[in-house]
């Protein structure tokens, strides 16, 4: 497609400058000019044709490269899934036991009820006092 595109320009070119060879009627001038403009036009064609071609192959390249790369990654990712990993020693250690007596999570503290906190109390009671409270 792209020579196709390319021969239909070089025609259109082609026959822009033999209608201006076979006008008697075109000045020498006009002639000249369009020429010229004929020309530029074929330059600037070929060089955005090339420019087209390198920065094609340049992508093919990096294309390569990236391809390659990831191949590798690949290749590395495979190779870690696939070796062996040492056991950790922390759990080959024995469980610690526990020495200390359990506590209950909210001994010491002070325990407000809803309605003082809602209220902007402050509860002085701990539980400590309301178990020996309850046990009187």
């Amino acid at each position: 497609m792209a020579e196709d595109t390319e021969q239909r320009i070089d025609c259109a070119l082609e026959d822009i400058v033999n209608a201006t060879n076979q006008s008697k009627h075109v000045k020498s001038e006009l002639k000249k000019m369009i020429l010229e403009s004929v020309s530029t036009l074929r330059n600037t064609f070929h060089s955005l044709k090339k420019e087209i071609v390198d920065k094609s192959t340049k992508n093919l390249e990096l294309q390569t490269e990236v391809n390659e790369v990831k191949r590798e990654l690949q290749a590395f990712k495979d190779a870690r899934a696939t070796t062996s990993v040492a056991p950790s020693i922390d759990s080959l250690k024995t469980p610690m036991s526990r020495t200390s007596v359990p506590q209950h999570p909210s001994s010491g503290r002070n325990i407000k009820s809803y309605a003082d906190i809602a209220a902007g109390r402050k509860n002085e009671r701990k539980i400590q006092d309301n178990c020996k409270i309850k046990r009187k």
